[in-house]
């Protein structure tokens, strides 16, 4: 692609930029906060203005924009920025920009993406990582190309390792901090950081589609404890995993992965199909089989209507009134 320049390269002020930031959610707020901090401080933005959906009902871009007096483009935008600005910004926008919207901006568009690009391109990289069980990812600053997402050249990346137990909410809130502290080290040097910017790997290369919020039923005889496990880290706070007892279905509010030893006494689910379980007094909790062999604890959940139940309440509200029977003992 050809970026037309409305300053010639020769006479652009590098260390005063005129930015021209496009963002939805709360993953751009930090990138948006720290560019807000340098342009009040009048360091090397010289000026920042936000495109945003200005009809979205929870959409922090927009508040923070108001609340700070910032310039606001309501998205679809058109040729009023014709010339107004040097560099564009991108950060979990969710819209393609066409080509003539990058080559009216003479230093073109940048992103910010939380992963490790080219693992994990498209909407929903930080939930994929966890789903996948990744131990590492990262934030990439790319070359924003039209036509198709996260595809463009990568001007800078660094990496963050990702705990068994880390959930969804931390690690989205980690890799946003980190890409606005990124962000900003590729804007103060933004002539070099555009230089020495190199294309992505063919090799590597993975999807990130977006998730929907639909509750996401549990499959006991198809995914071990630790893929189930890493499915309720990546769902954290945006939606549920759920599964069925009897006719009553509810959602896996605390889980846990377990290490069956010998002192658990657990031969009663040895030959027992994925999803059977046991109560375990002294831990206060079940013990459900998952597929391989594999063993998951659930501490509390959720029924519709009610407020959240701790496992031994399930059991001594629901099951022991029950006669026994496979089908009581048994997670659908």
């Amino acid at each position: 692609m050809i970026y037309r320049l409305s300053r010639s390269f020769s006479t652009l002020k590098y260390n005063h930029l005129r930015v021209l930031f496009f963002g939805n959610d709360k993953f751009s707020l930090p990138s948006l906060e720290l560019l807000n901090r340098e342009f009040k401080k009048q360091s090397f933005v010289e000026k920042l203005s936000v495109v945003t959906h200005m009809k979205m009902q929870s959409n922090p871009v927009k508040k923070y924009a108001l609340k700070e007096n910032l310039e606001i483009f309501p998205w679809p935008i058109g040729q009023e920025i014709q010339g107004q600005f040097d560099v564009g910004i991108v950060v979990s926008f969710g819209h393609l920009l066409s080509a003539s919207l990058i080559e009216s901006i003479p230093l073109g568009i940048i992103n910010v993406h939380g992963s490790l690009l080219p693992r994990w391109r498209g909407a929903a990289p930080i939930m994929h990582a966890l789903m996948a069980g990744d131990t590492e990812t990262g934030v990439s600053i790319m070359r924003i190309k039209p036509d198709k997402f996260d595809i463009g050249e990568i001007l800078a990346q660094t990496r963050i390792h990702i705990d068994p137990d880390t959930l969804m909410p931390q690690l989205h809130d980690d890799l946003a901090n980190l890409g606005g502290a990124l962000l900003l080290d590729c804007l103060r040097n933004i002539e070099e950081s555009l230089a020495k910017a190199k294309p992505q790997s063919s090799q590597g290369v993975s999807y990130a589609p977006k998730v929907d919020k639909r509750p996401e039923p549990v499959r006991w005889d198809e995914l071990t404890s630790t893929e189930i496990f890493n499915h309720f880290r990546a769902f954290f706070s945006f939606k549920h995993l759920m599964t069925n007892w009897q006719e009553i279905t509810f959602k896996l509010l605390s889980i846990s992965t377990r290490e069956i030893t010998s002192s658990d006494q657990l031969s009663v689910l040895k030959d027992k199909s994925p999803g059977s379980f046991v109560f375990h007094k002294q831990e206060r909790c079940f013990i459900v089989k998952c597929s391989q062999d594999t063993y998951l604890n659930i501490l509390s959940i959720g029924i519709e209507g009610r407020k959240a139940m701790s496992a031994l309440d399930f059991y001594n509200g629901f099951i022991r009134k029950r006669p026994k029977s496979p089908e009581t003992s048994k997670f659908q």
